[in-house]
Protein backbone atom coordinates (compact mmCIF):
# COMPACT_ATOMS: atom_id res chain seq x y z
CA UNK A 1 0.00 0.00 0.00
CA UNK A 2 2.97 2.33 0.57
CA UNK A 3 4.63 1.32 -2.43
CA UNK A 4 1.26 2.37 -4.05
CA UNK A 5 0.93 5.72 -2.46
CA UNK A 6 4.39 6.96 -3.31
CA UNK A 7 3.83 6.45 -6.97
CA UNK A 8 0.45 8.36 -6.57
CA UNK A 9 2.62 11.15 -5.00
CA UNK A 10 5.52 10.57 -7.97
CA UNK A 11 2.85 11.15 -10.62
CA UNK A 12 1.49 14.42 -8.72
CA UNK A 13 4.47 15.74 -8.72
CA UNK A 14 5.88 14.37 -12.07
CA UNK A 15 3.55 17.49 -14.32
CA UNK A 16 5.19 20.41 -12.21
CA UNK A 17 8.64 19.20 -12.91
CA UNK A 18 8.16 19.13 -16.75
CA UNK A 19 6.49 22.22 -16.52
CA UNK A 20 9.79 23.70 -15.20
CA UNK A 21 11.90 23.21 -17.54
CA UNK A 22 13.63 26.24 -19.54
CA UNK A 23 12.47 26.97 -22.91
CA UNK A 24 14.56 30.12 -24.48
CA UNK A 25 12.43 31.67 -26.92
CA UNK A 26 13.52 31.91 -31.07
CA UNK A 27 14.17 35.39 -30.52
CA UNK A 28 17.16 34.98 -27.94
CA UNK A 29 18.61 32.10 -29.62
CA UNK A 30 16.30 29.31 -29.40
CA UNK A 31 15.20 26.65 -31.51
CA UNK A 32 11.72 26.52 -32.25
CA UNK A 33 9.37 23.93 -31.66
CA UNK A 34 6.88 22.12 -33.22
CA UNK A 35 3.40 21.50 -30.66
CA UNK A 36 3.22 18.01 -33.37
CA UNK A 37 -0.14 16.22 -32.93
CA UNK A 38 -1.68 16.30 -29.39
CA UNK A 39 -2.35 12.73 -28.53
CA UNK A 40 -5.28 10.93 -28.85
CA UNK A 41 -5.58 9.28 -25.75
CA UNK A 42 -4.88 12.08 -23.02
CA UNK A 43 -3.78 10.54 -19.06
CA UNK A 44 -4.55 12.35 -15.92
CA UNK A 45 -3.93 11.88 -12.09
CA UNK A 46 -5.93 13.94 -9.32
CA UNK A 47 -7.05 13.84 -5.74
CA UNK A 48 -10.30 14.45 -4.37
CA UNK A 49 -11.40 15.08 -0.66
CA UNK A 50 -15.14 14.73 0.79
CA UNK A 51 -18.11 13.49 2.43
CA UNK A 52 -19.19 9.73 1.98
CA UNK A 53 -22.49 9.04 3.19
CA UNK A 54 -23.87 5.36 3.76
CA UNK A 55 -26.15 2.98 6.30
CA UNK A 56 -23.29 3.69 8.87
CA UNK A 57 -23.39 7.47 8.83
CA UNK A 58 -20.95 10.31 7.25
CA UNK A 59 -17.29 9.31 6.63
CA UNK A 60 -14.71 11.96 5.36
CA UNK A 61 -13.36 10.28 2.26
CA UNK A 62 -9.78 11.30 0.32
CA UNK A 63 -8.88 9.71 -2.63
CA UNK A 64 -5.61 9.44 -5.62
CA UNK A 65 -6.97 8.34 -9.26
CA UNK A 66 -5.86 7.81 -12.19
CA UNK A 67 -7.20 7.80 -15.75
CA UNK A 68 -7.27 8.45 -19.29
CA UNK A 69 -9.82 10.20 -21.54
CA UNK A 70 -10.54 10.56 -25.17
CA UNK A 71 -12.19 12.67 -27.53
CA UNK A 72 -15.13 10.86 -30.02
CA UNK A 73 -16.15 14.00 -31.97
CA UNK A 74 -13.53 16.92 -33.31
CA UNK A 75 -11.76 17.98 -29.93
CA UNK A 76 -11.35 21.43 -30.68
CA UNK A 77 -15.28 21.83 -30.67
CA UNK A 78 -14.92 19.40 -27.23
CA UNK A 79 -18.52 18.16 -27.43
CA UNK A 80 -18.24 14.55 -26.61
CA UNK A 81 -15.60 12.30 -25.06
CA UNK A 82 -15.41 9.28 -22.45
CA UNK A 83 -12.96 8.76 -19.61
CA UNK A 84 -12.58 5.68 -17.75
CA UNK A 85 -10.16 6.27 -14.32
CA UNK A 86 -9.13 3.98 -11.10
CA UNK A 87 -9.16 5.22 -7.66
CA UNK A 88 -7.64 4.24 -4.69
CA UNK A 89 -8.00 5.93 -0.93
CA UNK A 90 -9.76 5.80 2.59
CA UNK A 91 -13.04 6.03 4.11
CA UNK A 92 -11.90 6.91 7.89
CA UNK A 93 -9.07 4.10 8.36
CA UNK A 94 -10.48 2.19 5.95
CA UNK A 95 -8.99 1.41 2.78
CA UNK A 96 -11.86 2.34 -0.17
CA UNK A 97 -10.85 1.43 -4.14
CA UNK A 98 -12.76 1.28 -7.25
CA UNK A 99 -13.27 2.26 -11.08
CA UNK A 100 -15.28 4.85 -12.64
CA UNK A 101 -16.54 5.37 -16.11
CA UNK A 102 -17.51 8.81 -17.32
CA UNK A 103 -19.41 10.34 -20.91
CA UNK A 104 -17.53 13.75 -21.02
CA UNK A 105 -18.97 17.30 -22.71
CA UNK A 106 -15.49 19.37 -22.17
CA UNK A 107 -17.48 22.84 -23.51
CA UNK A 108 -19.59 22.06 -20.61
CA UNK A 109 -17.50 21.28 -18.16
CA UNK A 110 -19.55 18.45 -17.46
CA UNK A 111 -19.79 14.76 -17.40
CA UNK A 112 -21.89 11.56 -16.24
CA UNK A 113 -21.12 8.38 -15.15
CA UNK A 114 -20.61 5.49 -13.09
CA UNK A 115 -18.98 4.85 -10.01
CA UNK A 116 -18.49 0.83 -8.90
CA UNK A 117 -16.72 0.97 -5.52
CA UNK A 118 -15.35 -2.62 -4.89
CA UNK A 119 -14.99 -2.34 -1.48
CA UNK A 120 -18.89 -2.02 -0.81
CA UNK A 121 -19.81 -3.47 -3.98
CA UNK A 122 -21.83 -0.82 -5.17
CA UNK A 123 -22.48 0.77 -8.38
CA UNK A 124 -23.83 4.47 -8.24
CA UNK A 125 -24.64 7.10 -10.95
CA UNK A 126 -21.84 9.88 -10.77
CA UNK A 127 -22.01 13.73 -12.07
CA UNK A 128 -19.09 15.92 -12.30
CA UNK A 129 -18.35 19.38 -13.15
CA UNK A 130 -14.58 20.25 -13.70
CA UNK A 131 -13.31 23.55 -14.55
CA UNK A 132 -10.00 25.24 -15.32
CA UNK A 133 -11.35 28.23 -13.03
CA UNK A 134 -9.10 30.65 -15.25
CA UNK A 135 -7.66 29.68 -18.74
CA UNK A 136 -4.39 27.28 -18.39
CA UNK A 137 -5.59 26.11 -14.99
CA UNK A 138 -4.61 27.26 -11.49
CA UNK A 139 -0.93 26.79 -12.05
CA UNK A 140 -0.84 27.31 -15.85
CA UNK A 141 -0.69 23.47 -16.03
CA UNK A 142 -4.05 22.71 -17.46
CA UNK A 143 -5.50 21.37 -13.62
CA UNK A 144 -9.08 21.51 -13.68
CA UNK A 145 -10.94 22.02 -10.36
CA UNK A 146 -13.86 19.06 -10.26
CA UNK A 147 -16.79 18.71 -7.98
CA UNK A 148 -18.46 15.01 -8.46
CA UNK A 149 -21.73 14.20 -6.73
CA UNK A 150 -23.35 10.71 -6.18
CA UNK A 151 -26.94 11.42 -5.45
CA UNK A 152 -27.62 7.27 -5.58
CA UNK A 153 -24.71 7.45 -2.90
CA UNK A 154 -27.09 9.06 -0.01
CA UNK A 155 -25.58 12.51 -1.71
CA UNK A 156 -22.06 11.98 -1.07
CA UNK A 157 -19.66 14.94 -2.52
CA UNK A 158 -16.27 15.16 -3.34
CA UNK A 159 -13.76 18.05 -4.38
CA UNK A 160 -10.65 18.03 -6.21
CA UNK A 161 -8.89 18.22 -8.75
CA UNK A 162 -7.48 16.65 -12.18
CA UNK A 163 -3.97 17.22 -13.02
CA UNK A 164 -3.09 16.51 -17.23
CA UNK A 165 0.06 13.92 -17.40
CA UNK A 166 2.67 13.24 -20.29
CA UNK A 167 0.80 16.60 -21.78
CA UNK A 168 3.52 18.94 -22.00
CA UNK A 169 1.59 22.13 -23.75
CA UNK A 170 -1.30 21.21 -21.73
CA UNK A 171 -2.35 25.21 -20.09
CA UNK A 172 0.28 27.12 -22.21
CA UNK A 173 -1.04 27.45 -25.49
CA UNK A 174 -3.16 30.40 -25.00
CA UNK A 175 -2.40 33.25 -22.81
CA UNK A 176 -3.02 33.44 -18.99
CA UNK A 177 -5.85 35.98 -19.71
CA UNK A 178 -8.22 36.52 -22.41
CA UNK A 179 -7.89 40.10 -21.57
CA UNK A 180 -5.32 42.77 -21.30
CA UNK A 181 -5.51 44.88 -17.80
CA UNK A 182 -4.65 48.35 -18.74
CA UNK A 183 -4.30 50.20 -15.19
CA UNK A 184 -6.15 53.26 -14.29
CA UNK A 185 -3.86 56.56 -13.11
CA UNK A 186 -3.60 56.61 -9.43
CA UNK A 187 -5.26 60.10 -9.44
CA UNK A 188 -7.47 61.45 -12.17
CA UNK A 189 -5.32 64.02 -14.12
CA UNK A 190 -7.16 67.11 -15.54
CA UNK A 191 -6.04 70.11 -16.70
CA UNK A 192 -6.73 73.33 -15.19
CA UNK A 193 -9.01 75.16 -17.35
CA UNK A 194 -8.32 78.80 -15.98
CA UNK A 195 -4.73 78.56 -16.97
CA UNK A 196 -6.84 78.32 -20.50
CA UNK A 197 -8.94 81.22 -20.92
CA UNK A 198 -7.45 82.92 -23.82
CA UNK A 199 -9.98 83.31 -26.97
CA UNK A 200 -7.94 82.33 -29.08
CA UNK A 201 -6.52 79.43 -27.45
CA UNK A 202 -10.22 78.29 -26.90
CA UNK A 203 -11.43 78.29 -30.29
CA UNK A 204 -8.08 76.55 -31.68
CA UNK A 205 -8.59 73.63 -28.89
CA UNK A 206 -12.18 73.78 -30.07
CA UNK A 207 -10.30 73.50 -33.61
CA UNK A 208 -8.19 70.14 -32.23
CA UNK A 209 -10.95 68.62 -30.71
CA UNK A 210 -13.52 68.54 -34.53
CA UNK A 211 -10.77 68.27 -36.77
CA UNK A 212 -9.61 64.70 -33.87
CA UNK A 213 -12.39 63.35 -33.70
CA UNK A 214 -13.29 63.22 -37.52
CA UNK A 215 -8.85 62.00 -37.96
CA UNK A 216 -10.55 58.92 -35.75
CA UNK A 217 -13.41 58.53 -37.68
CA UNK A 218 -12.08 58.70 -40.31
CA UNK A 219 -9.18 56.57 -40.27
CA UNK A 220 -10.67 53.51 -38.66
CA UNK A 221 -14.57 53.93 -39.22
CA UNK A 222 -17.23 51.59 -38.13
CA UNK A 223 -18.43 50.14 -41.19
CA UNK A 224 -20.02 47.34 -39.49
CA UNK A 225 -23.63 48.05 -38.62
CA UNK A 226 -26.12 45.74 -37.62
CA UNK A 227 -29.70 45.47 -38.21
CA UNK A 228 -32.39 43.10 -37.07
CA UNK A 229 -32.94 42.63 -40.61
CA UNK A 230 -30.09 42.59 -43.65
CA UNK A 231 -32.33 45.49 -45.50
CA UNK A 232 -31.86 47.23 -41.81
CA UNK A 233 -28.36 46.65 -42.29
CA UNK A 234 -27.56 48.04 -45.06
CA UNK A 235 -29.97 50.64 -44.44
CA UNK A 236 -27.25 51.81 -41.49
CA UNK A 237 -24.00 51.90 -43.78
CA UNK A 238 -25.44 54.05 -46.64
CA UNK A 239 -26.04 56.06 -43.34
CA UNK A 240 -22.87 56.03 -41.49
CA UNK A 241 -21.04 56.49 -45.54
CA UNK A 242 -23.14 59.48 -46.41
CA UNK A 243 -22.44 61.03 -42.70
CA UNK A 244 -18.53 60.73 -43.91
CA UNK A 245 -19.51 61.53 -47.64
CA UNK A 246 -21.40 65.08 -46.41
CA UNK A 247 -18.57 66.12 -43.95
CA UNK A 248 -15.78 65.45 -46.64
CA UNK A 249 -17.67 67.11 -49.20
CA UNK A 250 -19.15 70.24 -47.67
CA UNK A 251 -18.43 73.76 -46.40
CA UNK A 252 -18.51 73.83 -42.49
CA UNK A 253 -16.75 76.07 -39.73
CA UNK A 254 -12.99 74.64 -40.37
CA UNK A 255 -13.40 74.17 -44.25
CA UNK A 256 -14.60 76.49 -46.61
CA UNK A 257 -15.16 73.56 -48.99
CA UNK A 258 -14.39 70.06 -50.12
CA UNK A 259 -11.73 68.36 -48.25
CA UNK A 260 -9.43 65.34 -48.11
CA UNK A 261 -8.68 63.24 -45.08
CA UNK A 262 -5.16 64.83 -45.48
CA UNK A 263 -6.43 68.30 -45.32
CA UNK A 264 -8.30 67.38 -41.80
CA UNK A 265 -5.33 65.87 -40.61
CA UNK A 266 -3.03 68.68 -41.87
CA UNK A 267 -5.25 71.29 -39.89
CA UNK A 268 -5.09 69.59 -36.81
CA UNK A 269 -1.53 69.65 -36.90
CA UNK A 270 -1.42 73.24 -37.77
CA UNK A 271 -3.73 74.03 -35.04
CA UNK A 272 -1.40 72.00 -32.38
CA UNK A 273 1.54 74.14 -33.55
CA UNK A 274 -0.99 77.49 -32.99
CA UNK A 275 -2.17 76.16 -29.76
CA UNK A 276 0.96 75.69 -27.95
CA UNK A 277 2.39 78.76 -29.82
CA UNK A 278 -0.51 80.51 -28.01
CA UNK A 279 0.35 79.25 -24.91
CA UNK A 280 3.43 80.33 -24.93
CA UNK A 281 3.18 84.14 -25.89
CA UNK A 282 0.04 85.86 -24.95
CA UNK A 283 0.60 88.49 -27.72
CA UNK A 284 2.16 86.83 -30.41
CA UNK A 285 1.71 88.92 -33.48
CA UNK A 286 0.02 87.07 -35.93
CA UNK A 287 -2.24 84.67 -34.42
CA UNK A 288 -2.26 82.34 -37.66
CA UNK A 289 1.50 82.06 -37.57
CA UNK A 290 3.50 79.51 -35.80
CA UNK A 291 6.28 80.71 -33.28
CA UNK A 292 9.53 78.76 -33.51
CA UNK A 293 9.44 78.24 -30.49
CA UNK A 294 5.75 76.75 -30.79
CA UNK A 295 6.89 74.78 -33.54
CA UNK A 296 9.70 73.04 -31.36
CA UNK A 297 7.60 72.44 -28.60
CA UNK A 298 4.51 71.33 -30.36
CA UNK A 299 7.03 68.52 -31.80
CA UNK A 300 8.24 67.49 -28.70
CA UNK A 301 4.84 67.29 -27.62
CA UNK A 302 3.67 65.10 -30.96
CA UNK A 303 6.52 62.83 -30.40
CA UNK A 304 6.10 61.87 -26.78
CA UNK A 305 2.21 61.21 -27.74
CA UNK A 306 3.22 58.63 -30.25
CA UNK A 307 5.53 56.54 -28.27
CA UNK A 308 3.96 56.78 -24.86
CA UNK A 309 0.17 56.94 -25.82
CA UNK A 310 -0.56 55.96 -29.60
CA UNK A 311 2.06 53.07 -29.96
CA UNK A 312 1.88 51.99 -26.54
CA UNK A 313 -2.34 51.35 -26.87
CA UNK A 314 -2.38 50.41 -30.26
CA UNK A 315 -0.12 47.02 -29.45
CA UNK A 316 -3.46 46.00 -27.45
CA UNK A 317 -4.84 46.04 -30.89
CA UNK A 318 -7.42 42.99 -31.11
CA UNK A 319 -7.06 42.04 -27.28
CA UNK A 320 -9.95 42.86 -24.92
CA UNK A 321 -8.79 45.29 -22.86
CA UNK A 322 -9.96 45.52 -19.47
CA UNK A 323 -10.68 49.20 -17.77
CA UNK A 324 -9.93 50.07 -21.39
CA UNK A 325 -9.01 53.89 -20.77
CA UNK A 326 -5.97 55.94 -22.41
CA UNK A 327 -5.02 57.65 -19.00
CA UNK A 328 -2.19 55.52 -17.60
CA UNK A 329 -0.51 56.16 -20.70
CA UNK A 330 -1.02 59.36 -20.39
CA UNK A 331 0.19 60.08 -16.98
CA UNK A 332 3.65 58.99 -18.03
CA UNK A 333 3.06 60.81 -21.62
CA UNK A 334 2.42 64.09 -18.89
CA UNK A 335 5.45 63.03 -16.86
CA UNK A 336 8.40 62.73 -19.94
CA UNK A 337 6.91 66.31 -21.23
CA UNK A 338 6.83 67.94 -17.88
CA UNK A 339 10.55 66.67 -17.66
CA UNK A 340 11.51 67.41 -21.05
CA UNK A 341 10.16 71.33 -20.67
CA UNK A 342 12.05 71.61 -17.22
CA UNK A 343 15.12 70.04 -18.35
CA UNK A 344 15.48 70.91 -22.40
CA UNK A 345 13.71 73.37 -23.27
CA UNK A 346 13.80 77.50 -23.46
CA UNK A 347 10.05 77.90 -21.99
CA UNK A 348 10.43 80.00 -19.00
CA UNK A 349 9.54 78.96 -16.15
CA UNK A 350 6.21 80.73 -15.92
CA UNK A 351 5.02 79.32 -19.04
CA UNK A 352 5.45 75.58 -18.34
CA UNK A 353 1.94 75.02 -16.32
CA UNK A 354 -0.34 76.43 -19.22
CA UNK A 355 1.91 74.37 -21.56
CA UNK A 356 1.51 71.29 -19.56
CA UNK A 357 -2.39 72.23 -19.14
CA UNK A 358 -2.89 72.44 -22.95
CA UNK A 359 -0.88 68.76 -23.26
CA UNK A 360 -3.84 67.34 -20.55
CA UNK A 361 -6.14 68.54 -22.73
CA UNK A 362 -5.16 66.88 -25.58
CA UNK A 363 -4.46 63.56 -23.75
CA UNK A 364 -8.79 64.31 -22.53
CA UNK A 365 -9.57 64.74 -26.14
CA UNK A 366 -8.07 61.53 -27.48
CA UNK A 367 -9.33 59.94 -24.42
CA UNK A 368 -12.98 61.18 -25.75
CA UNK A 369 -11.90 60.23 -28.91
CA UNK A 370 -11.21 56.75 -27.58
CA UNK A 371 -14.83 56.43 -25.47
CA UNK A 372 -16.42 56.84 -28.66
CA UNK A 373 -14.74 54.22 -30.77
CA UNK A 374 -15.04 51.57 -27.84
CA UNK A 375 -19.19 52.76 -27.86
CA UNK A 376 -19.41 53.00 -31.61
CA UNK A 377 -17.47 49.52 -31.99
CA UNK A 378 -19.36 48.06 -29.01
CA UNK A 379 -15.88 46.23 -28.09
CA UNK A 380 -12.24 47.21 -27.22
CA UNK A 381 -10.45 44.98 -29.33
CA UNK A 382 -11.46 47.47 -32.36
CA UNK A 383 -10.12 50.65 -31.03
CA UNK A 384 -6.87 52.36 -32.41
CA UNK A 385 -6.09 55.62 -32.10
CA UNK A 386 -4.79 57.19 -34.88
CA UNK A 387 -0.86 57.83 -35.20
CA UNK A 388 -1.75 60.73 -37.59
CA UNK A 389 -2.45 62.49 -33.85
CA UNK A 390 1.58 62.61 -33.94
CA UNK A 391 2.41 61.95 -37.47
CA UNK A 392 2.03 64.31 -40.50
CA UNK A 393 1.66 62.61 -44.12
CA UNK A 394 5.33 63.18 -44.79
CA UNK A 395 6.72 61.26 -41.75
CA UNK A 396 5.13 57.75 -43.11
CA UNK A 397 5.27 57.85 -46.77
CA UNK A 398 7.60 55.52 -47.79
CA UNK A 399 8.65 52.19 -46.76
CA UNK A 400 11.82 53.39 -44.07
CA UNK A 401 9.77 55.47 -42.54
CA UNK A 402 7.13 52.87 -41.95
CA UNK A 403 9.43 50.32 -41.18
CA UNK A 404 11.11 52.89 -38.51
CA UNK A 405 7.21 53.18 -36.89
CA UNK A 406 6.54 49.41 -36.86
CA UNK A 407 10.12 48.86 -35.36
CA UNK A 408 8.78 51.27 -32.16
CA UNK A 409 5.80 49.16 -32.27
CA UNK A 410 6.72 45.77 -31.92
CA UNK A 411 10.39 46.53 -29.89
CA UNK A 412 12.53 45.11 -32.37
CA UNK A 413 14.86 46.74 -35.09
CA UNK A 414 14.55 45.40 -38.57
Amino acid sequence: MRVLQLLIISLLILPFYLSSQIIVPPENGGFIKSLGQPSIYKWYTGLSLGRYRSNDGEQLNNIAKFGIYRDLMNPVVGILGLSAEAYLGHKNIYSDYGFRGNVVFPVLHFSAGVDYNIVDKETDFILTIQHPIIRGGLFGNGMDVTFSWLPTRSNSVHLGVNIPLFQPNSGKTRPRYDYIPIKKPSQELRAVKTTLQDDELKESLKIIKSTSYWINRLISPNFDQNGWTNEKAIIAFKERVQEIKDHLSKENDIFSSAHTIEDEVRRYHHEVDRAFTLALSDNYPNIDTISPQGKRVSDRAKKIILDEIIIPYDRYLGLIKKDDTILEFGQHAKGAFTRWLFTESTVEEQQIDKVVDLFQMLIDIFEENRKYSHNDWDDSRHVWLPLQYALLPEQHDTQPKIDTIIEKAVRVKF
